[in-house]
């Protein structure tokens, strides 16, 4: 329904909503780099430009708890990867500002 309704605002048979779409896809991985945090899936050519995946060897759950309680929500892993990834949905759920408070609140809770 989101997607539909983007579709509706934006016009133009979805091609900026497909620009929007690979800005925010690259914004996220380009800052997760910086990170140092890596993708689960590592070819670039066949991640997901709406939900990306990233692994944290570390153990995701404990810096999930602290993004919610900034009030940011990151899902977890599915099944063997559960408490080892986050999972963020980005478009069309994300505006570009919502992408940026997800970074820079990570940004914080991963520095050294």
């Amino acid at each position: 329904a989101r997607v539909a309704e983007a579709l509706l605002t934006e016009g133009g048979g979805g091609a900026g909503l497909a620009e929007a779409a690979e800005a925010g896809f690259r914004r996220w991985w380009d800052a997760l780099a910086e990170l140092g945090l890596d993708p689960f899936v590592a070819a670039e050519d066949v991640r997901s430009r709406t939900v990306a995946v990233v692994k944290v060897p570390s153990g995701a759950d404990a810096l999930r708890a602290r993004l919610r309680e900034r009030g940011l929500v990151v899902g977890d892993g599915y099944g063997p990867w559960k408490g080892r990834h986050l999972r963020v949905a980005h478009f069309p759920v994300q505006t570009a500002s919502m992408q940026a408070s997800l970074l820079e609140a990570l940004r914080h809770e991963l520095a050294p």
